[in-house]
């Protein structure tokens, strides 16, 4: 959201896809498989929907529907990171405290994880 004191305007946009800095996998000890937990700056960073809300995991050309797990306030809030499922690690590849670039589309639900340097 944007104001314009000058206009009185308030101007509300979409993000529709935002790229970030890199995060870590903190850990891979997510008991449930389809599970994305999000640390408190990763979500602010990528702007992810509500908790719980079914998204796209993309990554290598593996695709996963998982769901958005939201850490509680006061949990791991200034964290930069993601945690998931040890089988899901597996499935796309993670490794704990390497770095990712994470890119979210709010139009699509599509999270697209890339390594450091990757393409």
């Amino acid at each position: 959201m944007e104001f314009d004191p000058n206009t009185n305007v308030l101007t509300i946009s979409l993000r529709r896809t935002q790229t970030t800095a890199p995060f870590g996998i903190e850990q891979v000890d997510v008991n449930r498989d389809n599970v994305f937990l999000a640390a408190g700056l990763t979500n602010n960073a990528l702007n992810l929907p509500a908790d719980n809300t079914v998204i796209t995991v993309r990554r290598a050309g593996k695709e996963k529907q998982m769901r958005v797990r939201l850490f509680v306030e006061g949990e791991a809030e200034f964290s930069d990171g993601f945690e998931t499922s040890r089988r899901t690690a597996a499935f796309f590849g993670f490794t704990t405290g390497r770095r990712f670039v994470l890119r979210f589309n709010q139009i699509t639900r599509v999270l697209e994880i890339r390594s450091v340097g990757g393409k």
